[in-house]
């Protein structure tokens, strides 16, 4: 019911299961199990009877254990999938975005208002991606090279064009991105579900069922499908708007969080007396004029969905301070991000979160799909992201597109 990722031979770093990201450890000596982690009473409850079931009595195949394990094998050339989506490595993602300072040349960015994304989604080549905030960029790329008769090839991350970028954590220096990728590497997500860190690729296991294309949810878009995000002005003629518009009588909290660095284009929250729910919204515009089966509308918005589950991970509390930070930014210009709802919401829903069972859901909307018209490749693709999704977060996952 979930994913084991053993990182470098070592067996703690990194266990995925039942939608919640965990560390296991035990000792023999002193009969003591633990877990890196925290949540409300009803969470340390739930865990509680859930390793007592995985403590076996007798004698343990250790060998068993470790047979379900997700194992990083070297990498000889490229993966032959197309990269769907970079994101930064785990440690960086651990940290407060307002601790870290993203420095393009000279000018200083929080990592907050900064977005990293795959350039070209292709199967071959070098992997070339982008970081922005604003008016700022900077594109780097992945080089992947065989060595004949060798399990491993080489690799290497080289700056092409735009601001030589630099990282800065907490009150440390600059240190230049490239140097700083050689201790915490990149993530490449693939559209066959698997995913690579620096020359180390990990295959995962291909869902049990194919997606259903019934489940697509087909609307009748009466708005410019090119034309994406309603900005600080509120263009009602874009997808973002017509989006929010068909859901706020659903929740009690909608906030626009579009932009460079943004958890989803759109948060919402619901919530009752003993449980909340937390919804991401992915929109993405057309790269055609009319809905069709062009599977480059769904590349980037498949990525940016697979991306946002870490954000579930990290905690309300790290979502709350993300919000905190960008609505800073937007009020100084005289604008708000929320569309409905303020901050005393979002600290009402923070104290139930300590006892509350939360609800996760990921949507992605993308108008430039036709549900009449869809192919294996797409359906593919989405099925990929419905896996991964559904095993590392337990999100509830839909798609909207058009008829």
């Amino acid at each position: 019911a979930g994913l084991i990722i053993l990182f470098n031979q070592q067996f703690l770093t990194l266990y995925l299961g039942e939608g919640d990201k965990v560390a296991y450890g035990c000792s023999a000596k002193s009969g003591k199990v633990w877990s890196r982690g925290g949540g409300s009473i009803i969470d340390w409850k739930e865990w509680c009877e859930h390793v007592q079931g995985k403590i076996p009595e007798g004698d343990v195949d250790n060998i068993e254990i470790i047979s379900g394990f997700l194992r990083p094998v070297p990498l000889n050339g490229r993966h032959d999938s197309v990269a769907l989506s970079v994101e930064w490595g785990e440690t960086l993602s651990q940290i407060s975005e307002n601790n870290v300072s993203i420095f393009f040349g000279a000018t200083e960015v929080k990592l907050f208002d900064v977005d990293i994304h795959v350039i070209e989604h292709s199967d071959e080549g070098p992997i070339q991606f982008l970081l922005s905030s604003g008016q700022h960029r900077a594109v780097y790329q992945m080089v992947f090279e065989s060595v004949e008769g060798a399990e491993e090839g080489t690799y290497v991350c080289r700056h092409v064009e735009g601001s030589v970028v630099g990282i800065r954590k907490r009150n440390g220096v600059n240190i230049p991105l490239l140097d700083y990728l050689r201790r915490d590497p990149l993530i490449i997500r693939y559209v066959d579900g698997s995913f690579s860190y620096a020359n180390y690729h990990v295959a995962t296991p291909a869902p049990a069922t194919l997606y259903d294309p019934e489940n697509l949810e087909a609307v009748n878009w009466n708005v410019n499908i090119r034309r994406e995000s309603q900005g600080k002005n509120i263009d009602q003629d874009t997808i973002q708007y017509a989006t929010i518009q068909s859901i706020l009588d659903d929740y009690d909290v909608v906030i626009n969080d579009d932009d460079s660095g943004e958890v989803a284009d759109i948060i919402a929250f619901r919530k009752t007396d003993d449980e909340y729910t937390m919804h991401f919204f992915h929109c993405k515009y057309s790269v055609t004029d009319n809905p069709g089966a062009d599977i480059r509308n769904m590349y980037e918005v498949c990525g940016q969905a697979q991306k946002s589950i870490q954000w579930k991970h990290n905690g309300l509390g790290k979502i709350i301070d993300h919000i905190k930070q960008r609505e800073k930014s937007w009020q100084a210009t005289g604008h708000t991000r929320f569309i409905k709802g303020d901050f005393s919401d979002l600290t009402a829903l923070k104290k139930l979160a300590r006892y509350a069972k939360m609800n996760f859901k990921v949507t992605i909307v993308q108008p430039g799909l036709s549900k009449s018209q869809v192919t294996p490749g797409i359906i593919q693709l989405i099925g990929c992201t419905e896996n991964y999704l559904v095993k590392t977060s337990g999100a509830d996952f839909t798609v909207i597109c058009s008829v």
